[in-house]
């Protein structure tokens, strides 16, 4: 028995070694990739639970930690390994921390400032709703009583300012519905509660703010299975080879049906009888995509103008907070104006 976990465990990590020119890709520095295995091998040695993941949805967590340049050591993200009984396995599932939200925020180039806090049953607290909203928090350091609430407050450097609360009991009733940990595994729900609670708060407020290309991949892919998929041979191919969303475990690819061939028609018509012909579809374009890349480039693009600290600001804000692609382009003609 001992000789098969060991063997087990083996299999696993060298499985992981094997993945460093992967996540080199993703981390862009030879050592940082070296840092990032031997962390993985820890920490599988660390949760046993992890060596009994299918293979493939294990590489995927890690590598979605590597994508996002996070930290696991530092409980920016979380590998939670969880009994599937669809895919008859245990499967590895990625889990953000709050610290690691806390980090993809600061990467916003209008973020100001982030942070989540507990109350508790001895504090003075107060909300203020309406047209001027605020919180009033007076912690009771003497005897804090015990946890009641809990809040998260985002600002941009525009001024922006939002903040989310939620109860204790909505925050157990969160955890009741999505924490999947029901085996023997190690969950930070039941390791680091707080940690979680903030976690769920900070997304709740996040839900509400400007969102780079970053954030908006961590809200999704919180709490997701990923599997590893073929081999990255080139920077380009990174985006699309190394993970994917398959419904079930090594499920076949469908493959795109064939157009049929046209059929001649035996009988001339006229042309003024004539149906007016179908235009061909264009492969579908993801619109979020589009308007993610464009942010991105105008972003980039205000940042490098000599326009001053406020107009640059002031464009950041309309940039982030429109999802028109008029809006965008109407940006982008008043910043080709500006460079002549």
């Amino acid at each position: 028995m001992a000789n098969e976990i060991a063997q087990k465990q083996e299999t696993v990590i060298g499985l992981i070694r094997k993945s460093q020119s992967q996540f080199l890709m993703a981390l862009g520095n030879p050592a940082l990739a070296e840092r990032f295995v031997r962390v993985a091998i820890t920490e599988v040695r660390r949760n046993p639970m992890l060596q009994n993941c299918e293979a493939t949805s294990l590489i995927g967590a890690l590598m979605l930690g590597a994508q996002l340049n996070l930290d696991i050591t530092l409980e920016q993200y979380y590998i939670i390994p969880y009994w599937s009984s669809k895919n008859n396995c245990y499967l590895a599932q990625f889990q953000f921390g709050y610290k690691g939200l806390i980090e993809l925020f600061y990467r916003h180039p209008l973020a100001a400032e982030l942070y989540a806090e507990t109350v508790y049953s001895n504090d003075k607290f107060q909300v203020n709703l309406g047209t001027d909203r605020k919180i009033i928090h007076e912690p009771n350091f003497e005897d804090r009583g015990e946890p009641i609430l809990y809040y998260a407050v985002a600002k941009l450097s525009t001024g922006a300012t939002n903040f989310a609360i939620m109860s204790k009991k909505e925050v157990d009733q969160h955890k009741e519905r999505y924490s999947k940990s029901k085996t023997k595994a190690i969950s930070p729900w039941e390791t680091n509660f707080e940690d979680m609670a903030k976690k769920t708060v900070i997304k709740k407020v996040l839900k509400y703010m400007p969102k780079s290309v970053e954030i908006a991949s961590a809200l999704i892919n919180d709490e997701s299975v990923r599997y590893a998929v073929g081999e990255i041979k080139s920077k380009e191919d990174f985006e699309s080879l190394p993970v994917s969303y398959p419904e079930f475990l090594n499920a076949p690819v469908e493959e795109e049906p064939k157009p049929e061939p046209e059929k001649k028609s035996e009988k001339v018509i006229p042309k003024s009888k004539q149906a007016p012909k179908e235009e061909e579809s264009e492969p579908k374009v993801n619109p979020d995509i589009d308007i993610i890349a464009l942010k991105n480039k105008l972003l980039e693009r205000i940042n490098n103008s000599n326009m001053t600290k406020d107009d640059k600001d002031n464009l950041k804000s309309r940039v982030m907070l429109t999802n028109s692609i008029d809006e965008l382009s109407l940006i982008d003609k008043t910043l080709e104006i500006n460079e002549r």
